[in-house]
């Protein structure tokens, strides 16, 4: 399972990766995050194909599912159903998630709001957030109460705050760590 953004979408690395995948017949599952942005670029703005960038795997003679990246369910049947075909050896295929991306690109990215996106585009997905998204479907399925998810709730961030502390608290990693549990 190979995971990329939507600005990936037009590097040579996936471009040839696809095209190798598919003429070896590679079982491989390609899932595209588009968030919508390539760094501060609209992907629209930088791609031929508008609506959906899996219709791109077609070049490839992949087969593509486009899901909603938002709605943990759908997320969970499509992968589940494409890792399913890559594994019976039908060959490489390939996910879109369209979701997006709170926050900007990375730290000194600052508000995008103000630069390159509007704070409706921003609050329209904010108001597609896949966790209470799926908080809501479990109250309704009657599989959580909401005492049960408030104690979830808290017990993520303590765990989230634990990490943060223990990372504070960590030696500076040696040099000669830096490709320690990366694949080079």
């Amino acid at each position: 399972v190979c995971f990329f953004g939507d600005g990936a979408m037009n590097q040579g690395a996936f471009l040839e990766t696809a095209n190798i995948a598919s003429i070896w017949d590679l079982p491989v599952l390609f899932v595209c995050e588009n968030n919508h942005y390539g760094e501060y670029t609209s992907a629209q703005a930088i791609t031929a194909v508008k609506e959906h960038l899996a219709e791109r795997a077609a070049g490839f003679d992949m087969p593509a599912m486009v899901v909603d990246g938002n709605y943990t369910v759908a997320v969970y049947e499509t992968a589940k159903k494409m890792v399913d075909r890559a594994r019976s050896g039908e060959g490489p295929c390939f996910i879109e998630n369209k979701t997006y991306r709170y926050h900007g690109h990375h730290v000194g990215d600052g508000d995008p709001e103000k630069t390159y996106r509007t704070q409706e585009e921003t609050d329209m997905w904010k108001a597609k957030d896949p966790i209470p998204r799926f908080s809501r479907r479990m109250l309704k399925a009657g599989m959580a109460s909401e005492e049960e998810l408030k104690k979830i709730d808290e017990q993520i961030k303590q765990q989230v705050q634990d990490a943060v502390e223990f990372a504070k608290q960590s030696p500076y990693p040696a040099a000669d760590e830096v490709t320690d549990h990366v694949y080079v």
